[in-house]
């Protein structure tokens, strides 16, 4: 758990594994709460909440509004290898931006081709959502959405962290090591060992030490 330190503009990144397909199975398209909770702030009811979860094999990200259900954007990367896999989230408070990225490079959908509807195009997962501050949640669960029964990762989730920036494709690729990595500024939390204490150092730097538990989620 994370106290809440992200409202307007944010990146929510992490490392994560599993070899669970998720709720809803393949193709489903439920709401961000519906999920295996990621970094999931959801509050009940249609509030200024949002978070990022794992379903239908792959990611969901969404942000609410009040008596609105919001927006949630899907991707359909196939995640549940049992591989480690780095997902970041962005949202310009300004626009209500939304995108998502997968191993430091956009998250993809499958579309028909616009010009030929019978063949299927792959594009970067993005949405627009309700604008200004998010601040229903008080804190951030990794892991799990409102600590519900059935909505934890079957998994594991290393380096957990919080921007109150949007970063850029560059710097979501030093993250995962595909760039040199260069200083980032605005790092307003990170978690370690599941403990959710704030750490000081910004280096990508941790082993997958944590043994798979069924039905629960780890922390590296």
């Amino acid at each position: 758990q994370l106290p809440r330190s992200i409202s307007l503009d944010w990146t929510m990144a992490l490392w994560m594994r599993t070899d669970d397909p998720g709720r809803m199975g393949l193709g489903g398209t439920g709401s961000f709460w519906n999920g295996y909770g990621l970094i999931n702030g959801e509050v009940p009811g249609f509030a200024d909440d949002f978070g990022l979860a794992f379903q239908s094999y792959s990611l969901s990200y969404g942000v609410g509004a009040v008596g609105d259900p919001g927006t949630t954007i899907v991707a359909q990367n196939v995640i549940f290898d049992n591989e480690w896999h780095h997902v970041a989230a962005t949202r310009d408070a300004f626009t209500g931006q939304l995108a998502l990225f997968l191993d430091g490079e956009p998250a993809l959908n499958l579309v028909p081709d616009p010009n030929n509807p019978n063949d299927i195009i792959e594009v970067p997962v993005e949405g627009i959502g309700p604008v200004g501050p998010k601040e229903a949640p008080q804190s951030l669960l990794v892991g799990s959405i409102n600590g519900e029964p059935g909505k934890y990762l079957f998994g594991e989730v290393a380096d957990t962290r919080l921007y109150n920036y949007v970063l850029d494709v560059n710097e979501i690729a030093a993250l995962v090591g595909l760039l040199e990595v260069k200083p980032m500024e605005n790092l307003v939390a990170i978690s370690d060992s599941g403990t959710g204490l704030p750490l000081t150092a910004l280096a990508l730097d941790w082993e997958p030490t944590a043994t798979l538990v069924l039905g629960a989620t780890t922390f590296a």
